[in-house]
């Protein structure tokens, strides 16, 4: 790869800092550190749990959008703004990507990324130039959320990511690691309404691309039963270069969670373990801030079925 085109590249990849998911979450910078949930791995009255079946806890959203409300952990902002996701029988899409009428993000990128005369990825423009944006491709597919968790067995998966440019340029290739744990139950009260008994997940996601970027994602998910995730605290951190570090913490709080839409057993059950499982295929990925304090303006996810 010739200079030119790996300095573009360092500025793309101020990006990679994700997913990812649509990735979320262990470096202490200050004013930006997560504390630990307390949970409790088992029921007041009953024996320590070994297992969780998370599908309990997954409901089908597909054809739903809803509102969480975001702010910035860092002690001195005060920021809060609301954030959509929407789900779909191919993934989900969120933030300024949640609406936008894209296509299969295979079309975009690598060798059927568009040529002279053919539509780029629309990516929404950003106030003043700031922010990056770049497309990511996992293999095999890594997944989100496991359908069976333990609290003493955590899952971990490795993949294949290779990063492409946000015109579809190819950059780096590089591991993926996705290790979740089942932490235990704890109620959680949000926007003043107590979801109890709720399943906490932890997990840790690492991406490195050699010498030029490690990024891990870590988050702790609240997972209600039949309705899913009401909240999740998250935080990337990582290093370019080797010698730039970077770190930024965002709690998510559901704000609207809608009418969730009954699933028949007459329906594509295939769609909807797709869902249900949730593995990262390929993921487009929008920042609206880089580097010290990276965040996600949108990301839209593209799913497969795994077991």
């Amino acid at each position: 790869m010739r200079v030119a085109a790996t300095l573009r590249g360092v500025s793309a990849y101020t990006a990679l800092i994700a997913l990812i998911a649509l990735i979320a979450i262990i470096a202490g910078g200050a004013g930006c550190r997560l504390q630990e949930p307390v949970v409790d791995v088992g029921f007041a009255d009953g024996p320590l749990v070994t297992s969780v079946d998370l599908s309990a806890y997954l409901p089908n959203l597909i054809g739903q959008t809803r509102y969480f409300r975001r702010r910035s952990v860092h002690r001195r902002s005060t920021e809060e703004e609301r954030y959509a996701k929407q789900w779909h029988t191919w993934g989900r899409a969120e933030g300024l990507l949640a609406g936008l009428q894209t296509g299969a993000l295979g079309h975009y990128f690598g060798a059927n990324k568009p040529q002279d005369g053919q539509s780029p990825f629309p990516w929404p423009k950003l106030p003043a130039g700031k922010g990056d944006a770049f497309f990511l491709e996992f293999d095999p597919p890594l997944i989100e959320w496991p359908l069976h968790l333990s609290p003493l067995r955590p899952r971990t998966q490795q993949s294949r990511v290779q990063s492409y440019g946000p015109k579809g340029n190819e950059l780096w290739e590089g591991t993926a690691t996705r290790t979740l744990t089942f932490q235990g139950f704890a109620d959680v009260h949000v926007g003043g309404r107590r979801y109890a008994h709720c399943a906490v997940v932890h997990s840790e996601t690492t991406m490195s691309f050699g010498f030029w970027f490690r990024v891990v994602l870590s988050e702790w998910v609240w997972l209600a039963e039949g309705l899913g995730v009401v909240q999740r605290r998250e935080r990337f951190s990582g290093s370019l270069l080797v010698i730039i570090p970077f770190a930024s913490a965002y709690v998510y709080e559901l704000a609207d969670a809608g009418e969730l839409p009954a699933h028949s057993n007459t329906g594509d059950d295939r769609i909807y373990r797709q869902h249900q499982v949730s593995a990262w295929h390929r993921a487009a990925v929008l920042l609206d801030r880089v580097l010290p304090a990276p965040r996600i303006a949108g990301l839209i996810v593209e799913t497969s079925a795994e077991n």
